[in-house]
């Protein structure tokens, strides 16, 4: 007794397509998402004098790190942070913008959409 299977080439088709797009759009949130959030943390890293860090996502679809927000060992309670700009940013990027905005050691407030915290 043998078992044969029979699917039509639409079926085929079908599964292959839907295959494809699940692959497609976890290949798409990998690459916009966590990569990204790896490059800000390798960033972060190398920077002893941040304690607390808070991130902010965009709404659509490529989940962007938009904004970053963080305290300093030595002023635990101020919070400085950059706004806006470093989505799709470079690692030299972010790292020039964090040391511009610890040289200015301007508080900001923390906004009510930093919904990610790191440390």
């Amino acid at each position: 007794m043998t078992l044969r299977f029979q699917f039509s080439l639409r079926t085929l088709l079908v599964g292959t397509t839907l295959f494809a797009a699940v692959c497609a759009c976890f290949s798409c949130f990998r690459e916009s998402y966590l990569v990204q959030l790896r490059a800000v943390e390798s960033v972060l890293a190398e920077f002893p004098e941040i304690d607390r860090v808070w991130l902010c996502t965009n709404d659509d679809l490529s989940l962007e790190v938009e904004g970053l927000w963080f305290s300093t060992v030595d002023q635990p309670k101020a919070v400085y942070g950059i706004d806006y700009g470093i989505d799709g940013a470079s690692k030299s990027e972010i790292r020039r913008r964090l040391r511009q905005v610890l040289l200015e050691r301007r508080p900001v407030g923390l906004p009510a959409r930093a919904n990610y915290r790191l440390r």
